[in-house]
């Protein structure tokens, strides 16, 4: 019976447990290969550092998006100032 998984299979995991659930069996394989295994340990810190920066910046609040009835104003009278 093959006890360690390869980097491949960790990776995989790994990115896997980024979206979805691991069964016990697969947080066991892949934390044991972690403990041997400091490339994989690297790209897991850095899969995770990647996605949760990227969650930042494509979520967003709506008061982010909102326009200010200030900036509303103005872009009401550049529209008038065009069509004159």
């Amino acid at each position: 019976m093959k006890m360690m998984i390869t980097c491949e299979q960790a990776s995989f995991l790994i990115d896997k447990e980024q979206y979805t659930l691991l069964s016990a069996k697969e947080k066991f394989n892949l934390r044991m290969h972690l403990l041997t295994c400091k490339f994989c340990t690297l790209y897991k810190i850095e899969s995770h550092l990647i996605n949760n920066e990227i969650k930042r910046v494509v979520t967003f609040n709506e008061a982010e998006i909102r326009l200010s009835d200030e900036q509303k104003s103005r872009i009401i009278k550049k529209l008038k100032m065009e069509e004159d």
